[in-house]
């Protein structure tokens, strides 16, 4: 999509939600194509949220530690540490990677989750640039990220984004 395509898009969505904040990327460049309130992006530190889910299923597929055909059934009913992850998509057969990155499922990222080895998230995200500063704005706010010490129990928690 060209700059101008995109900031008719951002224009549009800033419309209906003045309080957001945009920022796209142009991947292949790594310069920033446009936004909408940059400044108070750089500053708004926030959970990572899905934005994790292909990076982490990608690093551990490329790396051979996870098989996209692999099917996980979800309850929509996940907790982890007391927390209410439920998913919001309808009740399915088990979904492959594929189908859980469309459908987002918590459930099935969770059980990707369990998989990983100690220090191994860290190693997985530090490349992406997802856990530093990104350069684009002045006083930019940067995550403390802590990697698990250890290996996960079933419904362990796995990420701490303070």
């Amino acid at each position: 999509m060209r700059a101008q395509a995109w900031q008719n898009v951002v224009d549009r969505v800033a419309k209906s939600g003045p309080q957001a904040r945009i920022v796209i990327l142009d991947i292949a460049s790594g310069r920033l194509a446009v936004a909408h309130s940059l400044d108070e992006a750089a500053k708004t530190l926030s959970s990572p949220g899905s934005t994790m889910k292909p990076l982490v299923l990608y690093g551990l597929v490329s790396a051979g530690r996870w098989n996209p055909a692999s099917r996980v059934a979800c309850d929509r009913q996940l907790v982890v540490a007391g927390h209410r992850l439920a998913c919001s998509h309808p009740a399915a057969p088990p979904f492959d990677a594929r189908e859980s990155l469309t459908w987002s499922c918590n459930t099935y990222f969770a059980a990707l989750a369990r998989s990983l080895q100690p220090g191994e998230l860290g190693r997985l995200l530090r490349p992406t640039g997802l856990l530093g500063s990104t350069g684009i704005a002045r006083n930019e706010a940067v995550a403390e990220f802590r990697d698990p010490e250890k290996r996960l129990p079933k419904g362990g928690a796995w990420l701490v984004w303070k």
